[in-house]
């Protein structure tokens, strides 16, 4: 028999609570006995819930891989455990939400819900409706990042950067910020180093050259508090000319799509609309080496070097203007990252071995 969660007892319970999950049955995935995946009774809004678990080791990748079989022989209800509701009548009057209730009610809607470590509930949703899109959605306590994203992100399609999704919508209510931005399906880059994902970098150079040390971003990464960097590394890059860019700050193959107009790079929350080229590529490559393959923090460095030797890295960090300073570019690389993903065994490696 399929067992059974009360989505009333989760971390979600706030957010959730104005959602009325009675008329249609949800499944439910969890991971460590958390639900973070509440899957929808319709076909294609399943295949479209499991799109949004892009898991980058090797049992995730299986684990989704079956799920996706699982839903086309229409197995998914039967094998995963189904979702309780709360009692409907104490439910206060809903407030506005970013779908409506009768796409819950088609089983239109599913829900990738945010890591409780954050500290505040957040989710993203699909809703396979008419025009297919992904609604990301917080309480207000961590509404902050996403009204940062939507800016970013309606200021990057201002000024006609490629490669940037579109803000179709957003709202509010007196416990929750959303947006809503069209779908992508996952695209296969298997490296940041692929040509295709190297070409969007080079689109988001801008005119101008910038010694590192005179970018606010840069200066404040090597500025940070707990060490003490080398003078004479500072010394040469103040000497330094980098080509100006538009920084996305996650840039990952799993934040990599295919669109229309080619390939799209989405969640533009640390986004840096005047940093400087090279630093999503360092980013990209170590957190391959780190989530994806696993790799110890030496080796991990080493796996960047490795792979930053292939010709079209090569061009790239060439014309962007890092191509005989490699070792202050990863070092760049490596706070930029310990900035957003603390790494402090990252950080120690960079300099006591030089990568």
């Amino acid at each position: 028999m399929v067992s059974s969660i009360d989505i009333s007892d989760t971390f979600h319970r706030k957010l959730l609570s104005n959602v009325d999950f009675s008329k249609v049955r949800y499944s439910v995935l969890t991971r460590k006995g958390t639900p973070f995946l509440l899957i929808p009774s319709e076909n294609r809004a399943t295949e479209l819930t499991l799109g949004l678990y892009l898991p980058q080791v090797f049992k995730g990748r299986f684990a989704a891989a079956a799920l996706k079989i699982a839903n086309k022989l229409g197995l998914i209800k039967h094998v995963l455990p189904k979702l309780i509701v709360p009692d409907i009548e104490t439910r206060e009057e809903p407030e506005t939400l970013p779908f409506t209730q009768n796409d819950i009610d088609s089983g239109r809607v599913g829900f990738l819900l945010g890591n409780p470590e954050h500290g505040y509930a957040r989710a993203v949703a699909v809703n396979s409706g008419e025009e297919i899109s992904v609604i990301k959605w917080s309480e207000l306590s961590g509404a902050g990042a996403l009204e940062r994203e939507c800016k970013n992100i309606e200021l990057l399609n201002a000024n006609k950067v490629r490669g940037v999704p579109s803000v179709v919508s957003y709202g509010r209510n007196s416990t929750s910020f959303w947006f809503e931005t069209t779908y992508f399906p996952r695209v296969c880059v298997s490296s940041v180093c692929d040509r295709r994902a190297i070409e969007l970098l080079q689109s988001w150079i801008v005119d101008g050259f910038v010694s590192p040390l005179e970018n606010k971003h840069v200066a404040s990464l090597w500025a940070m508090e707990g060490w003490a960097p080398d003078r004479e590394e500072l010394a040469t890059l103040e000497g330094l000319k980098i080509r100006k860019a538009v920084v996305h700050g996650d840039f990952t193959v799993w934040n990599l799509r295919t669109g229309s107009e080619g390939l799209m790079a989405i969640d533009w929350e640390w986004a840096v609309p005047d940093g400087i080229a090279g630093l999503d590529l360092c980013y990209g490559l170590l957190q391959e080496a780190l989530l994806k393959k696993k790799l110890t923090s030496s080796r991990a460095l080493r796996y960047v070097r490795r792979m930053v030797d292939n010709p079209v890295c090569k061009a790239y960090l060439e014309f962007v203007g890092w191509h005989d300073c490699l070792d202050l570019w990863l070092k760049t690389g490596v706070l930029h990252l310990h900035s957003k993903r603390n790494n402090p065994e990252l950080l120690k490696e960079a300099w006591d071995n030089n990568g």
